[in-house]
């Protein structure tokens, strides 16, 4: 389905859409064409693919879609293939939308699955940058590249959040639970990162002028995108050591735990066996034991073991055992 497809006046900047059947590329030549297919069939690919002579290897890959982010170049056109993504709290999920963008003279071509906000955003910012008529095709694909990288930095925040909520769990409501919730955090953080760690290597091809289908003030704008993947991944690097340190903390604290519960099953097991030590001697089938003839025998040797237990309770006490 085509969600959009507008053609930009460089010499007047306005916007206009056109429709499938009357579009012709060149009518249009010397603007700017920006056509968005969402969940496009086989039938639109090779439509604007024919139009465009784009590679069919890349419209095969935009078809299949779960491709790795990626930068290929066939000469005439480029093909990057990029992520959007949002962060699911309750799951601690990320969700991720494969964007496959064709960058060709004066076109640039978006394709995915589903509906990605972040592209209503690049062409809101598209119409209304004074930039965009000067720059060409590039300047586009800076924009749709730039609001898809800007959108990983509130997933960051929800990662960041998130597992500041799991630290105060896990010192002050210390829940078995929260052990799966920091792995699954974790988890979440390295698939993450193996998104934006190609897309970081896709965009260094970019500033390195690899691609000359880019002008030499867009390629500008491209290093602070680029820069702002370098600072995606430094952070998802940190905070997964910050995940593993938390995990080491709930190791330790649950050692802690184990040690606790120990000492105290050996305190109950010292009195215990010291109350039995003393029923076990006057237990004994011996004839002459005077203590058993005696009339307060059995009131001593309860009181013998009550005065053993509250003097190991008071020891092991004081012994911070309990």
């Amino acid at each position: 389905m085509i969600a959009h497809l507008l053609v930009m006046d460089p010499k007047t900047g306005r916007v206009r859409p056109v429709a499938r059947e009357a579009f012709h590329p060149e009518d249009v030549a010397g603007q700017i064409v920006w056509v968005d297919l969402q969940d496009p069939s086989r039938e639109e690919l090779a439509w604007i693919g024919g139009l465009y002579s784009l590679h069919p290897l890349a419209l095969e890959d935009a078809l299949k879609g779960g491709q790795r982010p990626k930068l290929e170049h066939y000469g005439t056109h480029a093909f990057m293939v990029l992520y959007d993504a949002r962060f699911e709290r309750r799951d601690y999920r990320v969700l991720l939308k494969e964007v496959d963008v064709f960058l060709a003279p004066g076109f640039v071509l978006t394709s995915h699955r589903l509906p990605v906000s972040s592209l209503e955003q690049a062409k809101e910012r598209w119409i209304e940058s004074p930039e965009a008529p000067k720059e060409g095709a590039g300047y586009l694909f800076y924009l749709i590249a730039d609001t898809l990288v800007d959108d990983y930095f509130p997933v960051l925040d929800e990662f960041q959040e998130a597992l500041e909520e799991l630290e105060d769990e896990l010192f002050f409501q210390y829940q078995p639970e929260i052990l799966s919730k920091l792995f699954a955090l974790k988890k979440q953080l390295l698939f993450f990162r193996r998104v934006v760690g190609p897309t970081r290597d896709a965009f260094v091809m970019l500033v390195r002028r690899e691609v000359p289908l880019i002008g030499q003030n867009t390629l500008f704008h491209l290093q602070d995108v680029y820069d702002h993947l370098i600072r995606v991944t430094d952070a998802i690097d940190l905070y997964r050591d910050l995940v593993g340190s938390a995990v080491d903390a709930y190791m330790s604290l649950a050692a802690n735990r184990t040690n606790d519960t120990m000492k105290r099953l050996t305190t109950i097991s010292a009195v215990l066996m010291s109350v039995t030590l003393v029923a076990g001697i006057y237990g004994m089938n011996f004839r002459v034991m005077p203590e058993l003839q005696w009339q307060w025998g059995y009131a001593y040797a309860l009181g013998l073991m009550l005065a053993i237990a509250l003097v190991l309770v008071a020891w092991f006490k004081r012994l911070r055992y309990f």
